[in-house]
C-alpha cells in the first residue's frame, strides 16, 4: 500500500514520538522555539504570582478597580429603583387603549421587575371585547422603547382559550405578558408601548 505524507524530508521525523515525560522538539524546528515557549510560560506564572491580573495594565490597582465596580455598582441599583418606582406610581392611573372596533385594551399596571441582574418589565391587562361581534383571540405584545421611540425589545402573549379561538361580544381575558430590557431602564427617556393583533 502507498501512503502519501507532505512536507520534505528535512521536517518529517522518522522516529516515534516518546509517549510520556518532555521530550526534545523534533528534528527541524527553529532553534529559538523552546526558550521563546519558556519565556511566554515565566512571564504568565509572573503575572499571576502578583494577583494583579490586567488591572495595572491601565495603571489601575486592585483596590481602585474594586471601588470603581463597587459605586457603578450602586448607581445602577439607584437607577433601577427609582424606575420601578415611577412605573409604581403611573399604575394608579390605568390605560385603555380604543382598537378601532375591535375592543379595548385595559392596561392595569406595568412593572420593573427581576432586579439588576435580570430586568424585565411585566404588563398586567385585560382585553374586552367590546365591538359587538365575535372576534378571534388577539396576540397582546408589550414593547420596550428608546429615548428615539424606535423598539428595542418586544415580549408577546398569544392570548388562548380552552375551547374555541374566539371571544364573544361583551367577555374579556386578563392576563400579563413581560418583556425582557436589559439595561434600557439605565438609559434616560426610555418608554414602553402595548400592540394588539388580530389574526384571521
Amino acid at each position: 500500500m502507498h501512503q502519501t505524507r507532505s512536507g520534505t524530508a528535512s521536517e518529517i521525523d522518522p522516529s516515534p514520538a516518546p509517549t510520556d515525560g518532555w521530550h526534545p522538539p523534533r528534528r527541524g524546528a527553529p532553534a529559538w522555539l523552546l526558550p521563546a515557549l519558556l519565556a511566554g510560560v515565566v512571564l504568565a506564572l509572573a503575572s499571576c504570582a502578583t494577583g494583579r491580573g490586567g488591572a495595572d495594565l491601565d495603571g489601575e490597582g486592585e483596590a481602585a478597580l474594586l471601588d470603581r465596580i463597587e459605586r457603578e455598582r450602586a448607581h445602577t441599583n439607584l437607577r433601577y429603583a427609582a424606575e420601578k418606582a415611577r412605573l409604581e406610581e403611573a399604575a394608579g392611573s390605568p390605560r385603555a387603549l380604543d382598537l378601532d372596533g375591535l375592543g379595548s385594551l385595559i392596561i392595569h399596571r406595568v412593572e420593573l421587575l427581576g432586579g439588576v441582574d435580570r430586568p424585565y418589565l411585566r404588563a398586567r391587562f385585560t382585553y374586552v371585547n367590546t365591538s359587538g361581534r365575535t372576534v378571534p383571540l388577539p396576540t397582546i405584545s408589550l414593547v420596550a422603547l428608546s429615548p428615539a421611540g424606535r423598539p428595542v425589545a418586544a415580549g408577546e402573549r398569544f392570548l388562548q382559550r380552552t375551547i374555541g379561538k374566539y371571544l364573544e361580544p361583551d367577555t374579556s381575558y386578563t392576563a400579563w405578558v413581560d418583556c425582557d430590557i436589559g439595561e434600557l431602564y439605565l438609559v434616560p427617556g426610555w418608554d414602553w408601548t402595548m400592540d394588539v393583533v388580530f389574526e384571521d
